[in-house]
């Protein structure tokens, strides 16, 4: 048996942070069964599990159990000893989805487990993790616009506890080509990280993990969507006009001051404040702010006590929601998904 667990994989890892300190390993108290016959150890913990188990579940190491072995490989009671370079707590969750321990909710999930399941699942060939994994995160980044609102809350708080999330997810996206969970992943990576970490990639807690990034592809189509999506949405209040003459301004029709609007120039005022706002919140090398609501982005602007009058206040929250839900429709072709994904 060899020492070493390391099968070919495109995450690369990065050296442990103080790993000259020294450290004690344990045994597992819930995952050390006396009939096991192999002994998978990280730099804290050792588990006696079932190697018929690992090699059902998991073509590469069955690969690796099936290679001979040198006659000076170290065993710990009799059994092989194999050392992995993954996190222990990947290994424990790893461990209690393969013995049942944890079992999968259909209506939720531990993202704990779930990010097991992603990593592991590539790394190891384990295709069922994968499924699982890629299921429920059809139901965390559903296709529209008003469902990914509605949970953009609950996005934002997994992501902050549990760091690489979103750079994850998208990754996997394009390895598995996922499409549908592509316009709600990047525009939540672009509403929760800043720019120069979209670029740079970010550190996890965890130093046995790679650096959170994405890959070339991915990277490239979120900077297309990142400078397109917002921008596009505020052509659509701008370039709100009558007429098929584009080019004679005096057909062009903004949408306010309306026909019966009692405070002309004051709303006017404000639409010019609203798209200034807007154009600032998208060309910020922070994160992009999305107002999904015209009362919130008013309510953001440093003025607010000359609002848009009752005549002209209902007719700009519909144009404004009309035109963000088509900035929406149009993502999939800002992210170029019909040249990747074949959609």
């Amino acid at each position: 048996m060899s020492s070493n667990l390391q099968p070919n994989t495109k995450r690369k890892r990065e050296t442990p942070v103080n790993d000259d300190a020294p450290r004690e390993v344990e045994r597992s108290t819930q995952f050390w069964f006396d009939d096991g016959n192999v002994v998978l150890q990280t730099q804290t913990m050792q588990f006696r599990v079932h190697r018929s188990l690992l090699s059902l579940h998991s073509p590469i190491m069955k690969d690796c159990f099936a290679c001979p072995q040198p006659g000076d490989a170290p065993l710990l009671e009799g059994c092989p000893l194999v050392h992995l370079p993954d996190p222990t707590k990947d290994i424990e969750n790893f461990c209690a989805l393969l013995y049942g321990v944890y079992h999968l909710d259909v209506d939720g999930i531990n993202y704990a487990y779930l990010e097991t399941m992603m990593y592991m699942g590539r790394k190891y060939g384990i295709s069922h993790f994968t499924a699982s994994a890629l299921k429920h995160l059809q139901k965390l980044f559903p296709p529209t616009l008003k469902a990914w609102d509605n949970g953009c809350s609950g996005i934002k708080k997994m992501a902050s506890e549990n760091e690489g999330l979103l750079f994850d997810v998208i990754n996997l996206a394009y390895e598995y080509r996922v499409a549908s969970i592509l316009p709600a992943a990047f525009l939540s990576l672009c509403t929760i990280h800043k720019l120069d970490e979209i670029l740079s990639g970010i550190e996890r807690p965890n130093h046995h993990r790679p650096l959170a990034a994405l890959n070339h592809q991915p990277m490239l189509d979120c900077m297309r969507a990142r400078m397109t999506f917002i921008p596009s949405f505020i052509c659509g209040i701008v370039n709100f006009m009558e007429g098929d003459d584009l080019d004679d301004e005096s057909k062009i029709q903004y949408i306010i001051p309306t026909a019966r609007c009692t405070k002309k120039t004051s709303c006017q005022r404000r639409f010019v404040d609203v798209l200034t706002r807007l154009i600032g919140l998208s060309s910020s090398i922070y994160c992009i702010k999305f107002p999904r609501r015209l009362d919130v982005l008013c309510f953001s602007l440093e003025d607010i006590s000359d609002p848009f009058c009752r005549q002209c206040e209902p007719e700009m929250q519909k144009t404004f929601d009309t035109h963000i839900k088509t900035a929406w429709d149009e993502l999939p072709g800002h992210l170029h998904m019909s040249e990747n994904f074949d959609v």
